[in-house]
């Protein structure tokens, strides 16, 4: 009778222990990292390796078809979507089939995707030609934006908010085209590494008032070592008022990332609506994140960046951001992600989207909120990955590092006050009745 007495009472030990922790596991603050954020879309891998170039939601007129949808491509496929957002879920339109559709003698590679001061949209061919959208008759079509001019790999456009849409191509250069002629803004090929062509000029943003100071910023791999840098260069006027020259002399280096490995640079830049500047960067590389970094907050890689170019040195962290009071890098917006290959501005909405290159089998696209995690290495898109790395060994598709949940277990339940009130109650219980005959 005694010992099923004391079985009872441990027993009951045990359930409320159990209920207690699961009542705080479902507090998301409470977490010791934050639980996954579903893709807003993601497509499958058909016909072979896919890459995602993430795009813009159209708020020009040129294309009235397009308005308030988002445009992305596949770098591999060569094709062109728009993403309509309805109440019953995403609906996606396939724009183009450069594969399928005899008029394209080649497979347009969108390396990217860009808006000119107007909002009109333009991709850039990774063979050398920028094209415009347009539409006629009802259908939407793409037109040499500027005949006559190509250029090396581009991989990069950005409005420099003069009305100017400049070039980002690879090797290290930064061209504006201009009245039939590609006006030189930048060349600092000797200092950037493109030997993989997952390296080079990666990303391009003027700041917002470039007109007037001329500042402008690049990210890009270095021959060095391969680290990814972002920079600051200052571009003078010519004597029409236009600032069409960059001296390589200004550079001045804001942040240097190591990157263990050639691909999964990322290097996109934006300036975001609240005037902070945005840099996307990869979680270093090789492969199922071999370096253990998208999950991992005390490192930049595999991880948006927000930070205030006008403000510390060599930069300052917005107040606001996730982690500038402790619990991971003070830079970091959002995080768990492979490669970040292009974001954008919703200029009506703010919102940020985010073209994420998958591995396998998965592209996605996300709808990026601060401090989000975004699920890589523990999902691809939507789906559980299996990495093959023993540094992800138990995670599954929980999106908590076992490690830190049993910390976090420990801290929160066996070491909370209510906690121990609790077992030592139900020890005295158990003691009392272990006493009665």
């Amino acid at each position: 009778m005694e010992q099923r007495r004391w079985l009872q009472a441990w027993l009951a030990l045990v359930l409320v222990l159990f209920l207690l922790s699961v009542g705080w596991r479902n507090l998301p603050d409470e977490q010791p990292q934050a639980r996954y954020a579903e893709p807003l879309y993601e497509y499958a891998h058909d016909g072979g390796p896919a890459s995602i170039t993430g795009g813009h939601v159209y708020r020009g007129e040129a294309v009235p078809s397009l308005v308030g949808k988002y445009v992305f491509g596949d770098f591999i496929h060569g094709r062109i979507w728009a993403l309509e957002r309805t109440d019953s879920g995403p609906v996606v339109e396939l724009l183009l089939d450069s594969l399928a559709d005899p008029e394209w003698e080649a497979r347009l590679s969108a390396a990217a995707f860009g808006l000119d001061d107007a909002g009109e949209l333009y991709v850039a061919d990774r063979g050398g030609t920028i094209w415009r959208f347009t539409e006629v008759a009802g259908n939407v079509t793409l037109v040499d934006a500027f005949p006559g001019l190509q250029f090396t790999n581009p991989v990069g456009l950005a409005p420099t908010g003069d009305g100017r849409l400049c070039v980002v191509e690879q090797p290290g250069r930064v061209t504006c085209p201009q009245g039939g002629n590609a006006s030189l803004l930048l060349d600092i090929r000797e200092t950037v590494n493109d030997a993989d062509w997952e390296q080079g000029l990666l990303g391009l943003a003027f700041h917002p008032g470039f007109a007037g100071n001329g500042r402008f910023f690049v990210a890009y791999t270095t021959h060095d070592d391969g680290a990814l840098r972002l920079a600051e260069f200052g571009a003078s006027a010519n004597g029409t008022g236009v600032r069409d020259h960059a001296d390589t002399d200004s550079e001045r280096v804001l942040l240097e990332v190591m990157q263990p490995y050639r691909n999964h640079n990322g290097g996109h830049l934006e300036f975001g609506p609240d005037g902070y500047l945005y840099l996307g960067l990869g979680e270093g590389g090789k492969y199922s994140d071999a370096f253990a970094n998208a999950q991992n907050l005390e490192t930049l890689k595999g991880s948006l960046l927000r930070l205030d170019v006008d403000e510390g040195d060599p930069y300052g962290i917005p107040d606001d951001n996730p982690f500038a009071d402790g619990g991971g890098a003070p830079e970091i917006w959002a995080y768990g992600f492979r490669n970040p290959w292009k974001f954008s501005f919703d200029s009506e909405t703010g919102e940020l989207w985010l073209g994420d290159v998958g591995q396998d089998a998965w592209e996605e696209i996300n709808v990026v909120e601060r401090g989000g995690n975004y699920g890589w290495a523990y999902y691809e898109g939507s789906h559980c990955y299996e990495s093959p790395f023993e540094h992800y060994d138990g995670w599954g598709c929980s999106g908590v590092d076992p490690q830190a949940e049993g910390a976090w277990l420990w801290e929160r339940v066996l070491l909370n006050p209510l906690a121990l009130l609790l077992l030592g109650g139900s020890l005295f219980i158990a003691r009392r009745l272990g006493q009665q005959p």
